[in-house]
């Protein structure tokens, strides 16, 4: 090896260890041509600063994500450091091949000899028993001057890394062939186009053949067939006459199938160390193919990875751009030591574990654990935020550590219950494996996208808030060798497969949930706007009509508002917009608003509540991104109080606040996929213990206000329920839910008390934004009418004059 000097850096995560058993049998050939991948840092020496839990409690359509050209302006590669890195690649007899910004990568290539000389090293062939690579011992290293502009090399270890997820049906084992199509009615998929989306396969190997494709669609499937695309990385290509053809076959007909009309682009790269990172990189930030969701199905053990740390940046890069990731969790079960797969344990990724369907009878079926299915607990990732509440245990391996559980989902992978696919125009049987779960997801994907007009970015968080029987098929029984499935999470078939109807319905949106106050005899109803217009709008109401929205200026919010009254003023407060968690406010003295202030220290991901109790303005709200804890806070006219939590409870929206019978009054939905309705009250000192309202569920959370002596409530059904339903509490006892007949919203209603009248507003049904009103006279509901002219993304706030 070439020891560095003083004046070098050594490259971080460049000292691979070899593969176990790998001997040394001399070294490489020096006049033998390598390609190498070299990573800069950004231009600004930080990547965006959105974590991936920033968006989670947001509606797809109110996310903001940055465009692939806004990323490569803002945190792509500063030109002055490629420059630099391509001078000094030059300088020592390297080409450079390409340089990109966006990807932050300079690809160079040169003889060994030059390679060794640029990088310090001295690269070796190894022989493992079964293959040989090349590879080098200790760190590799630049000058000193390069030493904070490069992050990482790539190229100088070409050890395979993964393997293709798939199995075919063994010899004499009773199958019942399914197609993908007919799994994605059974699990509930949408049936509708998937048209102007992109989804992207990565395949290390292997290829496809058009006549294949067109053939099993044709054929096989019965299915309009699928533009089929492809990219080379790193001088691989679409080159069928491989082993691994079945595996690119299989993701093509899987995900061609589920997602109607979408285009799909099939990534090659290397089984490298450079072609992963390179591969991911590429599609991640393809600007031309721009694909909304990538689908895996290759991996290999964590202890197999020589530097995951690298790619595990290239894939955080992914959630900023909107992108949705999902890949085999394999198809050896928990192995032995239990160990996890790689790239499905990293977490940006969505980990896809397998089932066995069975008894299938119509869109009625049987599900159980496949013992194939990968699963664990990662040894190199961290317990992740959103699987706090899952209840993931220790590794079963004797160090009992804890870390990341794997899979998040799963879908069919058993073969008995896999695909019939062919090859060279020929059959070559039925095949499973949990790569067939990746591109099954992946398509799901696009059609949500398609649905909801917006990518759904970064699912996970997502998933575990939504866990619930209306999202997810709980599958309880099967084992993978160490672990067993059984309600809930578990580490063979993480939250079950995914509904995708209901899943569609719980994405379009938690926002804030209305508040209420009464202000210049009027009525007040404020909203955010339509899809991506994140301003906010008001009108007022006699109780029959509506006035012309007004804008008000300067403010938006990506959840909604909250509005009360208090001081002879109209205050309004807001969440606000995309990654911006700040509490914002405002106040309106019947002839404009005030400009907006912050609430100093405090933050939230769903948006705040208003009420007024005696001489203060009350607020409350769910603390941001995944904390689900409950906190309020008092405004006395100049200052908002510290904020203090509502001791021992927690919900994934946030919470609705009235006053009622001298005291503050909240009530919220259950923390993640917890439906229940729950309630509490503050005395002025403590709040009670909160207390559950029995046969209830709302996947969206309550709205309250004061009707005569009574608290009325009114909420949105359970998950993919949009029906509304309203119930009274008297001091002692609520009444049982009742429907608000003929009407429906994927969010729910705004409530205020005006006139003698509850009167409520809310967003039409998935698809329908427009707003939409009706009054309750204590007996019955009055016809629902639109208010006109106006429309939402979110939720309604109405608020009633006094």
């Amino acid at each position: 090896m070439i020891q560095n000097s003083a004046t070098t850096f050594a490259i971080p995560h460049s000292e691979h260890k070899l593969v176990p058993g790998a001997v040394p049998i001399g070294a490489a050939d020096p006049n033998a041509t390598l390609l190498v991948s070299i990573r800069v840092r950004p231009q600004d020496g930080a990547a965006p600063s959105a974590s991936l839990g920033d968006m989670s409690g947001t509606p797809p359509r109110a996310r903001h994500y940055i465009s692939r050209e806004a990323f490569a302006a803002q945190y792509g590669a500063a030109a002055a450091d490629l420059d630099s890195v391509k001078a000094y690649a030059s300088g020592h007899g390297l080409k450079v091949v390409e340089s990109d910004a966006a990807r932050r990568t300079v690809v160079v290539s040169g003889t060994v000899q030059a390679i060794n000389q640029a990088f310090s090293v001295e690269l070796q062939t190894f022989h493992t028993g079964a293959a040989s690579y090349l590879g080098h011992t200790g760190p590799a290293s630049v000058p000193a001057a390069l030493g904070g502009i490069v992050e990482s090399v790539h190229g100088l270890d070409t050890r395979p890394l993964a393997q293709p997820m798939m199995r075919p049906a063994a010899s004499g084992q009773a199958t019942t062939a399914l197609l993908p199509a007919q799994v994605a009615k059974l699990y509930g998929f949408p049936a509708v186009s998937a048209a102007g989306q992109t989804v992207g396969i990565l395949e290390f190997g292997g290829g496809y053949r058009e006549s294949d494709v067109q053939a099993w669609f044709t054929n096989i499937a019965s299915l309009p067939v699928p533009a089929v695309s492809s990219v080379g990385i790193d001088g691989a290509a679409n080159s069928p006459g491989a082993s691994a053809d079945t595996e690119v076959i299989l993701d093509i007909a899987v995900a061609g199938s589920v997602a109607p009309g979408a285009r799909l682009v099939v990534y090659f790269a290397p089984n490298t160390d450079q072609g992963w990172v390179d591969a991911f990189s590429t599609a991640i930030h393809d600007a031309t193919n721009r694909p909304s969701v990538l689908s895996i199905s290759w991996g290999g053990n964590e202890s197999g990875w020589p530097n995951i740390s690298a790619l595990t940046s290239v894939i955080a890069e992914a959630q900023a751009l909107g992108v949705t990731l999902f890949a085999s969790s394999g198809d050896s079960g928990s192995e032995n030591p239990a160990e996890v797969s790689y790239p499905a344990s990293d977490p940006g990724i969505t980990a896809c574990g397998g089932t066995t369907i069975s008894n299938v009878s119509g869109t009625t079926f049987t599900q159980t654990a496949w013992s194939g299915s990968g699963g664990g607990i990662s040894n190199v990732f961290p317990p992740q935020p959103w699987q706090s509440w899952a209840n993931v245990p220790a590794s079963v391996n004797p160090t009992g550590h804890t870390g990341r559980g794997v899979p998040d989902v799963a879908g069919n992978a058993d073969p008995s219950s896999g695909y019939p696919l062919l090859l060279n125009g020929q059959s070559i049987g039925v095949w499973g494996g949990t790569s067939a779960v990746a591109p099954l997801y992946a398509g799901l994907s696009a059609v949500l996208h398609a649905t909801l007009g917006a990518p759904l970015g970064f699912l996970n968080q997502n998933l575990y808030t939504n866990e619930g029987p209306y999202v997810f098929d709980d599958v309880t029984s099967g084992t993978n060798g160490s672990y067993n499935a059984g309600p809930g999470w578990d580490a063979v078939t993480g939250l079950g497969s995914i509904n995708g109807t209901a899943l569609n319905t719980a994405l379009l949106g938690i926002g804030l949930p209305p508040a209420l106050a009464v202000y210049d005899n009027k009525l007040f109803m404020a909203w955010k706007g339509m899809e991506f217009d994140d301003r906010i709008f008001f009108t007022t109401g006699n109780g029959a009509t509506w006035a012309p929205q007004t804008l008000v200026p300067g403010v938006g919010t990506s959840a909604g508002v909250a509005l009360a009254a208090f001081g002879n003023q109209l205050y309004m407060a807001w969440k606000g917009e995309g990654f911006d968690q700040g509490i914002y406010w405002s106040s309106f003295n019947g002839t404009s608003w005030a400009p907006q202030r912050q609430v100093p220290g405090v933050a939230t991901s769903s948006g705040p509540r208003l009420t007024v109790d005696g001489n203060a303005l009350y607020m409350a709200w769910k603390g941001m991104e995944d904390d689900q804890r409950l906190w309020w806070s008092s405004f006395n006219g100049l200052a908002w109080a510290a904020q203090q939590e509502i001791p021992g409870v927690a919900s994934s929206v946030g919470p609705a606040i009235v006053t009622f019978d001298n005291q503050l009054f909240a009530a919220w939905k259950g923390e993640f996929g917890d439906p229940g309705l729950y309630y509490s009250t503050f005395n002025g000192s403590t709040w009670a213990p909160q207390k559950l309202i029995a046969g209830t569920g709302t996947s969206e959370g309550p709205s309250l206000t004061v009707y005569g002596r009574q608290l009325f409530a009114t909420w949105k059904g359970e998950f993919s329920d949009q029906r509304l339903f309203y119930a009274s509490f008297n001091g002692t006892g609520w009444t049982p839910q009742k429907q608000i007949p003929g009407v429906l919203s994927s969010i729910g209603p705004g409530v205020t008390t005006f006139g003698n009248r509850v009167f409520a507003a809310w967003k039409g049904m998935t698809g329908d934004q427009r707003i939409w009103w009706s009054a309750y006279n204590g007996a019955s509901w009055a016809a629902q009418q639109v208010v006109p002219g106006v429309g939402t993304s979110t939720d309604l706030l109405v608020a009633a004059a006094a």
